[in-house]
């Protein structure tokens, strides 16, 4: 699914459009005699791939850097537990479609949130 992915943001690096992956992919997997994988609608197991695939090379540079901000924000503020969170945001992304699920799109900002909102409230009463 990774090479598959690639080949199609090659061909469409301003991307494909929200939505429109199971197409797109399914398309390229029949052209490639693997009825059998279109038939199950794979996504590419990686958020990268995925959102690079949907909203072009831009959207993915844009997902990296919120990653590395992450782990900059982390280090600025030395917090073991922010840094822990961005390696589970990039490890999770790369063999899943993280944000594309509940679990994952509600989790991250949420804790991400939840640690900010904690980390200033602590940081005025000092």
């Amino acid at each position: 699914m990774w090479t598959v992915s690639w080949d199609e943001i090659s061909k469409h690096p301003m991307g494909i459009g929200t939505g429109n992956v199971d197409i797109y992919l399914g398309k390229n997997l029949r052209d490639r005699g693997m009825n059998w994988v279109a038939d199950q609608q794979y996504n590419p197991h990686n958020q990268f791939l995925q959102t690079t695939l949907e909203v072009g090379f831009l959207g993915g540079l844009f997902l990296l850097l919120i990653v590395i901000l992450g782990f900059i924000d982390a280090k600025r503020i030395k917090s073991w537990a922010l840094f822990f969170l961005f390696t589970s945001l990039l490890l999770n992304s790369c063999f899943e479609s993280m944000l594309q699920h509940q679990s994952g799109i509600i989790f991250f900002p949420f804790v991400y949130m939840m640690y900010l909102i904690d980390f200033n409230s602590n940081k005025r009463l000092a």
